[in-house]
């Protein structure tokens, strides 16, 4: 994995955060997507304090227009991705499913 490009969308999640590590530890060079805008600055201070060279963007893949800026950024950087994971996730409401609101269920599959 040396020196490929890895787009790791909802790396700011528990298993993206696993993936960035170990993608990081072997030689990867890292594009993340992470959610929320104002967790930036401190998720790129997180990545720093743990040795990881990283270029973050921010991006909610429930919506296409962010997805396609976060695709052109990666490729202005870096000019190729190798590998794409999404490691995005939406945990939803804990209900049976018969009493589980469409509009959860709605965000729960847009963000898988």
């Amino acid at each position: 994995m040396k020196d490929k490009v890895i787009l790791i969308s909802g790396a700011d999640s528990a298993l993206g955060r696993q993936l960035v590590s170990a993608f990081a530890n072997l030689g990867a060079r890292l594009a993340l997507g992470i959610r929320e805008r104002s967790q930036m600055h401190s998720f790129q201070v997180e990545m720093h304090n743990k040795g990881v060279d990283a270029f973050i963007v921010p991006c909610d893949i429930r919506f296409e227009e962010q997805v396609i800026r976060m695709v052109h950024q990666v490729m202005h950087r870096f000019k190729r991705v190798d590998v794409l994971v999404n490691a995005a996730a939406a945990m939803g409401i804990i209900a049976p499913l018969v009493d589980y609101p469409s509009d959860a269920w709605g965000e729960v599959i847009s963000t898988h």
